[in-house]
């Protein structure tokens, strides 16, 4: 399996966050300061990829010659595999230019990676029309 990349592209003012302790010292408000700077940034947004992995295949084989040169053949091939799923979701990189804050600085909920292990059974069912020479 190929992986599936989703990529994100942004572009804005530079912002500076301050974070204000709130009057009874419970909470902080954000105080939110633009700059004169732009940025730019590009990141992975999402992305869902799997190991690789060993396969294995079984199958079963009918022919029947219909003349001397010709031929009928009928298949049936089952493989199995068990691979595990990653997928990364990374919605607020821009964050970390558009602030300028470092990525160690964003916390957990702005970042997730999950990963999925699933077995995959594949039947693959067909028939061939053979002319030899």
């Amino acid at each position: 399996m190929q992986e599936i990349d989703l990529n994100a592209f942004f572009t804005g003012g530079m912002r500076r966050l301050d974070f204000v302790p709130t009057p009874d010292g419970e909470d902080y408000d954000i105080k939110v300061t633009c700059l004169p700077e732009n940025y730019t940034a590009e990141w992975d947004y999402f992305t869902v990829g799997g190991n690789n992995t060993m396969k294995f295949g079984t199958g079963l084989s009918l022919t029947y010659a219909y003349k001397e040169n010709y031929a009928w053949k009928l298949f049936l091939d089952y493989d199995f595999s068990r691979k595990t799923y990653t997928m990364t979701y990374n919605p607020s990189d821009f964050l970390v230019k558009s602030v300028g804050w470092t990525p160690e600085e964003l916390e957990d909920e702005y970042f997730d990676t999950q990963s999925i292990k699933k077995n995959r059974h594949t039947f693959i069912l067909g028939g061939s029309f053979t002319i030899s020479f």
